[in-house]
């Protein structure tokens, strides 16, 4: 499976770092080709390429850039989706971007993508710091994601599992903007309380932690 990561940023490189780990390949591309050089030059797996490679070639793509340029990223380079998945970790109130009354990044984004490509909403829960280390308690983070194709979800919850996370359906993408305001609700806890970006959910039902998503053989996944 190669992971395509868009932006070279803390989150960007934390998601190709931890990929790579997993031993998934990965492609990363950022505003100029020197970042994405420079933030792979010591993550054995990982591979600087532009944007449009990127694009054509990753099984899985991750949008870690701001919302703003997401959208652009997508009109300029119009690649066909092919029915793969559109990782969007974007929380654009936290970047004071705004979005209309009752929509999401997550909706913007899936309008300004070309046929193909499913939007699935995950990751924006976690700071850069936990990606690669996924652990509050000792347990692993547990990991909401939204989006509207079953298979979509499925391959992007088997990336998230062998991650560490624990991934949870929490249905479509109409929740994205659910989580998002809980992406906001944590960095205020993060704020007041000073945990230094160590903070994470356990959702937790009456058997233990909740994993309704867990596929470990990433590899062998097969895309819709």
């Amino acid at each position: 499976m190669t992971v395509g990561v868009i932006g070279c940023g803390r989150m960007g490189v934390a998601v190709t770092r931890a990929v790579a780990a997993a031993r998934c390949s990965v492609l990363l591309a950022g505003r100029t080709p020197g970042a994405a050089a420079a933030a792979t030059a010591d993550v054995p797996g990982a591979f600087a390429a532009d944007i449009r490679v990127v694009l054509e070639r990753a099984s899985l793509v991750v949008l870690a850039v701001p919302l703003g340029p997401a959208c652009r990223v997508l009109t300029e380079t119009p690649v066909p989706g092919r029915g793969r998945p559109l990782l969007d970790v974007t929380n654009p109130a936290l970047g004071g971007e705004e979005v209309p009354p009752g929509s999401s990044g997550a909706h913007l984004i899936a309008a300004a993508a070309p046929p193909g490509w499913h939007v699935v909403k995950a990751l924006n829960t976690v700071p850069a710091a936990m990606v690669g280390e996924p652990l509050c308690g000792g347990l692993p983070v547990s990991l909401p994601l939204a989006g509207d194709d079953a298979g979509a979800k499925r391959v992007t919850g088997a990336l998230l599992s062998r991650l560490g996370f624990a991934p949870i359906d929490v249905g479509g993408l109409e929740h994205a903007r659910e989580l998002e305001s809980l992406a906001m609700l944590l960095q205020a806890v993060n704020q007041r309380h000073g945990v230094h970006g160590r903070i994470g959910l356990h959702i937790c039902g009456p058997d233990g932690p909740v994993r309704s998503l867990h596929t470990p053989a990433v590899p062998g996944v097969r895309l819709p």
